[in-house]
């Protein structure tokens, strides 16, 4: 599975797994299935696998449906390096976003992929209200209650909604003012655990 690194990251942006992730569980089981979970335990900093398995120690589990049928998939790191990388403007991204109590909202779709958008907004809600400059935050999940299509439509706002001791968060996502789902942010220290 080719990945690539965005900007001055120096790990995989979940976004992009999720992407990879959901082409790959299309490509395999058709074009009805969709991710409704997705978690995160690692930085990938590496090639991986999606293998349609449940794997101890992977980098993601992915719980992907179709139809009736509930699928558990992995991501597992390999030994491969990452050997591309391009920029990546999130902050251009949510430029116009707004942010009123403990809810970020972007009046118009960006050009980017609903998940980046997703993550970008959740992001910027986090460092204006849990602000942490020595340390990072970073998606670690969603869990999804409708399809969370590569190019679906918006607008985005994204609502904080538990904050689980100082390092875990977990925050609604709505799509055209209905909530479909969830994401899991993580505050981390610089150089994060890797696989």
């Amino acid at each position: 599975m080719p990945l690539f690194f965005k900007g001055d990251r120096d790990y995989v942006h979940g976004p992009d797994l999720y992407t990879a992730a959901l082409l790959s569980a299309r490509g395999k089981l058709g074009p009805a299935a969709w991710i409704d979970r997705i978690t995160l335990s690692a930085m990938v900093r590496s090639e991986c696998e999606i293998v349609a398995q449940s794997v101890e120690g992977a980098s993601a589990s992915i719980s992907i449906r179709n139809g009736a049928q509930v699928d558990r998939w992995s991501i597992v790191a390999t030994d491969f390096p990452i050997e591309i990388r391009y920029q990546y403007d999130e902050e251009g991204m949510v430029g116009t976003a707004r942010i009123e109590g403990s809810r970020i909202e972007l009046p118009t779709r960006s050009r980017a992929t609903a998940a980046e958008e997703v993550v970008a907004l959740t992001k910027r809600l986090h460092q204006q209200l849990r602000p942490r400059p020595r340390s990072k935050w970073i998606v670690v999940g969603f869990r999804l209650d409708q399809p969370l299509e590569i190019r679906s439509p918006g607008p985005f706002a994204v609502e904080l909604v538990r904050c689980l001791g100082d390092a875990l968060t977990i925050s609604r996502i709505y799509a055209q003012g209905r909530v479909i789902g969830e994401v899991t942010f993580s505050c981390i220290s610089p150089g994060g655990p890797a696989r």
